[in-house]
């Protein structure tokens, strides 16, 4: 028995060792990237202050053979402004180069161990409810990738002179929120294409998003708010 959940145990572990040797592969990739592109920073810095350094020169040298034409003050003023530029070069090889760096944060939900439990879009914890039937359009939802329809779904929406676009967004477990500027309401989708609920937002939606698993973020004419949205 112990020898049988050992075995299970080890074959699960590989699955996370897997993932281990992909996510170091992609950190060393990226740091990998980041050193290169630390080297150009530093190169083509140095390369512009030298070519600014030949630009001065190219000047002085031309200077010198008009020198019956040109004025003692221009010539040095040249002379100070390679020093200047030699000056910058020095304190660019001396000096470090200014990186910032975000502490990396892991996600605890990153490797979920057991069951998943898929929480459930609840529109009400959003706002209140509120409902306003009308004119009807049908809408269809499909997959991206192929635009093949998924289903279709009739919403009661109020019809006005001038109609602004309406949109929608993905929610988790396969579930839909669609926003309708014109009477500010707001519809939930269920994976079957069933409506769940509607509700009127406080202002015109016109762009709705989903960030990470709960975060909504509604786009009005004036404002941008984040809704933590609670399952």
């Amino acid at each position: 028995m112990d020898a049988n959940i050992d075995k299970i145990i080890d074959d699960s572990r590989l699955k996370l060792d897997k993932w281990r040797d992909s996510s170091l592969k992609k950190f060393n990739r990226f740091y990998d990237n980041k050193c290169d592109e630390l080297e150009r920073y530093y190169t083509q810095k140095v390369r512009q202050q030298q070519k600014e350094i030949d630009q001065l020169y190219k000047q002085l040298n031309e200077f010198n053979q008009k020198q019956n034409t040109i004025h003692e003050d221009n010539l040095n003023e040249l002379q100070t402004n390679i020093l200047n530029v030699k000056q910058k070069i020095a304190e660019t090889e001396q000096k470090f180069i200014s990186i910032h760096i975000r502490s990396l944060a892991i996600d605890k939900n990153l490797i979920i161990i057991g069951e998943m439990k898929i929480q459930e879009f609840d529109l009400t914890t959003l706002l209140l409810p509120y409902q306003t039937l009308n004119v009807s359009e049908n809408f269809g939802f499909g997959l991206a990738t192929t635009f093949d329809q998924l289903f279709s779904i009739r919403l009661d929406i109020k019809y006005v002179s001038y109609q602004l676009p309406i949109r929608c967004c993905s929610l988790q477990d396969n579930e839909w929120l669609v926003v309708e500027a014109n009477t500010s309401q707001l519809f939930h989708i269920g994976r079957e294409g069933k409506l769940k609920g509607t509700v009127t937002y406080d202002q015109p939606p016109y762009k709705v998003l989903l960030f990470g698993s709960n975060i909504l973020v509604i786009r009005t004419d004036s404002t941008i708010n984040f809704h933590e949205v609670w399952h």
